[in-house]
């Protein structure tokens, strides 16, 4: 086949998409067209109802940008630096992790909360890991399933490694979170509790499934885009106004120390640190569980602050 004979037969299906679902000059305009609609007027209710939460958020998202912005120019100019070759690696794991925690928040302004909450699971993994990184907690290579010798470019290596991997992974849970954390019992067991909900919705949406049966028990579910809802809305912004600090608390640590990083740097991780903070007390004076378990967490795991910088991993 020819290029142009391609470049038609490619033309002849994007027309029969056309011929088959425009509707009133737009593809989707029948019935994706409403939904669309329905999801910038939700998500526009949780914007307005929860302000502080999206100025918190946007501020955070904005200071975690420039911070990751700041270390890539430098490394564009002047390379990276040859004596820590695990730091490009671990600077993208902050920008991987900047991009889905910005993926939530376009979600939950959108109508869907709880798809961003199924996302938000990822978003803890990835600020444990990096947090056992700047705790020193084990090798980069045991970290990464790679020890004995073992690598990735060999198909014959790949299980071990995916194995090993979850290995690593159960052994940073447990010295964040669990028997080997230091953290008292009652905050294991609520904090086991905060990690088990999230899995409720990563895996099948459950809570999605279970919501949206209620509705039809009702007899309100009559529109198949997103409708607005208190609980849903507070399980993602309570989540996400944790994960953020725990976020916060680690950005320090991606910074390298032969950069020069302005006071205005630091007044702005200061004011951050203690907005999420006042969050945080905030819903611990309502008297949940799960901010004091939280605190604690944060202050005896996550212990870093503007007076840190990266330190390459043994």
């Amino acid at each position: 086949m020819t290029d142009e004979e391609s470049k038609q037969r490619i033309l002849q299906w994007q027309n029969r998409l056309h011929e088959a679902f425009d509707y009133n000059g737009f593809l989707g305009g029948k019935f994706l067209l409403g939904t669309m609609h329905l999801e910038e007027t939700v998500g526009q209710l949780f914007v307005q109802k929860y302000h502080g939460h999206r100025l918190l958020t946007d501020a955070f998202l904005d200071f975690f940008a420039e911070t990751l912005q700041t270390q890539l120019a430098s490394h564009s100019q002047y390379g990276w630096p040859p004596n820590e070759p695990n730091y490009a690696l671990i600077l993208f794991m902050y920008l991987t992790m900047f991009r889905a925690v910005r993926a939530t928040e376009v979600l939950s302004v959108h109508g869907y909360p709880l798809q961003g909450y199924a996302l938000q699971r990822s978003i803890k993994d990835q600020a444990f890991i990096l947090c056992a990184i700047a705790n020193n907690v084990m090798g980069f290579n045991e970290m990464f399933g790679l020890q004995d010798g073992l690598t990735p470019l060999r198909d014959e290596d790949n299980r071990k490694i995916a194995a090993n991997r979850m290995k690593a992974e159960r052994k940073i849970r447990s010295v964040i979170i669990g028997k080997e954390s230091g953290l008292s019992e009652e905050t294991q067991a609520e904090l086991l509790s905060w990690e088990q909900l999230f899995n409720f919705e990563t895996h099948r949406g459950l809570f999605t499934l279970f919501d949206t049966l209620k509705d039809a028990f009702k007899g309100k579910l009559v529109v198949v885009g997103p409708s607005p809802d208190e609980t849903n809305d507070a399980m993602f912004f309570n989540r996400s106004n944790e994960l953020n600090w725990m976020i916060l608390r680690l950005i320090p640590c991606m910074r390298r120390k032969e950069l020069v990083w302005s006071d205005e740097w630091t007044k702005k991780w200061d004011l951050l640190e203690e907005s999420f903070r006042m969050m945080n007390g905030g819903l611990a004076d309502l008297g949940k569980k799960i901010p004091l378990a939280h605190l604690e967490m944060i202050e005896l795991k996550f212990k870093f602050g503007p007076d840190h910088y990266y330190i390459e991993p043994k």
